[in-house]
């Protein structure tokens, strides 16, 4: 037997991207967007907060969810307050990618344990170039 330091392992998936959006076209422009910027990152696409619950509970852990703020059945404000709340998940970084600018919503994702909050950009090489921060937690 060796003397070699074996790396961790956890039920984590560091280049796995859990994206939680229910718009087909904001997947598709996202999708776009990451492969231009890191191609090896696998990207797992849930409509909402009640799938993306789902997947968290059965499923290798992301490396990085980056979640839309208004959904159906469970919005993104919430999923990011359950994940929060969850021990075997605290630790995940969590960008809520939204329309909205306004102060109170980006307050409420920082003060329920967001890494980060962007607003959606006008344009798809805005979207790159976010993409490129984005990719830099992998």
């Amino acid at each position: 037997m060796s003397d070699q330091l074996l790396p961790i392992t956890n039920n984590t998936q560091q280049n796995l991207l859990l994206l939680v959006e229910d718009e087909p076209g904001n997947v598709l422009l996202i999708k776009r967007a990451m492969t231009k910027v890191k191609p090896n990152i696998q990207i797992q696409v849930v409509e909402d907060g009640e799938q993306a619950v789902n997947y968290l509970k059965k499923s290798p852990l992301p490396g990085l969810i980056l979640t839309d703020m208004k959904m159906p059945r469970m919005n993104g404000m919430e999923l990011l307050a359950w994940i929060k709340q969850q021990p075997e998940f605290c630790h995940l970084p969590v960008i809520v990618f939204s329309s909205s600018g306004e102060i109170e919503d980006i307050h409420q994702a920082t003060a329920l344990g967001a890494s980060s909050y962007i607003v959606r950009p006008g344009s798809f090489a805005e979207l790159v170039e976010i993409m490129q921060h984005i990719a830099a937690y992998f």
